[in-house]
């Protein structure tokens, strides 16, 4: 009885899943849901990285690189003489940029102060000479790094020597 109930439920499912109407809702389905997240990952991918900044102005438009952007904050960056530019990232969402900017700093430097004065100094700087005053809507600043000043490259690389011992002779 079991066998008899298990074989027409099979047949019926087996007969309803050849029909060709099933066969091409299920195609479409699959397709609506494939497009609907390619167009999720694709909106997502414009709005978190840009290998350009558009900026627009009064008589039209023009584009700024991120390599010539880099170039820009290098630049700004290299004003404070403890602190290097290792990475930097540009996002665009509509007419909002945002720049991630990841530095290595000397351990001496006073981190707060350094960030605040070349936060200031990269609006100043986009104001005056690119015009992005009102479309940079976030500047953040990562330390990754921090260098202890006058250590040599060679205790640097010597990473299995404890910082504060001496080489001296065993007696």
């Amino acid at each position: 009885m079991i066998s008899e109930w298990f074989h027409s439920v099979c047949g019926t499912c087996t007969a309803y899943m050849n029909n060709a109407d099933f066969i091409l809702g299920l195609s479409l389905g699959a397709a609506i849901v494939l497009i609907i997240v390619l167009a999720v990952l694709y909106f997502r991918c414009q709005s978190e990285h840009c290998n350009a900044v558009t900026i627009e102005g009064e008589h039209g438009y023009f584009q700024m690189t991120g390599n010539a952007m880099r170039n820009f904050v290098e630049k700004l960056a290299a004003e404070f003489a403890d602190m290097s530019l290792q990475k930097m990232k540009l996002s665009q969402n509509g007419k909002n940029i945002s720049i991630k900017l990841v530095l290595s700093a000397s351990a001496a430097s006073d981190l707060a102060v350094c960030q605040e004065k070349l936060r200031q100094r990269l609006l100043e700087e986009a104001e005056a000479k690119l015009g992005l005053k009102d479309q940079i809507s976030a500047i953040n600043i990562v330390f990754s790094k921090l260098t202890v000043p006058g250590q040599d490259s060679a205790e640097e690389g010597d990473a299995t020597k404890p910082a504060n011992s001496q080489d001296t002779p065993a007696q």
